[in-house]
């Protein structure tokens, strides 16, 4: 009965400290949108202020404050690389300037701004894992995997 007793303290234990890990919080959220928007972001900020757990369908959402955030866009406004850069402008003596001029006029790159409201889309796994699934502000949708750690 003794050994009975520490078994389920023990498993009682590990179940207890294995789920530690499942709670999304607030830091846990921030540092997923920061790794999911860093690789277009030039500035500004992206700060999650909340988090509503939906449990029913494994899912959470987090409220996120955009301030003067600088993102890297194509002429469509979508988010792209923050390395990408706009094609030079064609040289008009060059045998294939027109070409060149058609991709110039399409291939454009500026940064937008945004300062607003917007949201984080988290799923729960089976497993406990928690994943950003994609963030959006601004009729703009950025697609995600990034693990909370």
């Amino acid at each position: 009965m003794k050994h009975l007793k520490v078994f389920v303290f023990l498993l009682l234990l590990s179940v207890i400290v294995g789920c530690g890990g499942a709670n999304l919080t607030t830091d846990k959220a921030q540092r997923a949108v920061d790794k999911s928007l860093d690789w277009t972001k030039k500035g500004g900020s992206a700060k999650v202020t909340g988090i509503r757990e939906i449990s029913q369908d494994n899912v959470a959402q987090a409220d996120i404050k955009f301030d003067g955030f600088q993102y890297n866009a194509d002429m469509m406004g979508t988010p792209i690389s923050k390395d990408q850069k706009a094609p030079e402008k064609p040289d008009p003596n060059s045998p294939d300037f027109y070409s060149k001029l058609s991709n110039y006029g399409t291939e454009q790159v500026g940064a937008k701004t945004y300062t607003g409201q917007g949201t984080g889309t988290f799923k729960r796994y089976n497993d406990g894992r928690w994943v950003l699934t994609g963030v959006q502000f601004n009729f703009v949708s950025v697609n995600s995997t990034v693990e909370v750690e």
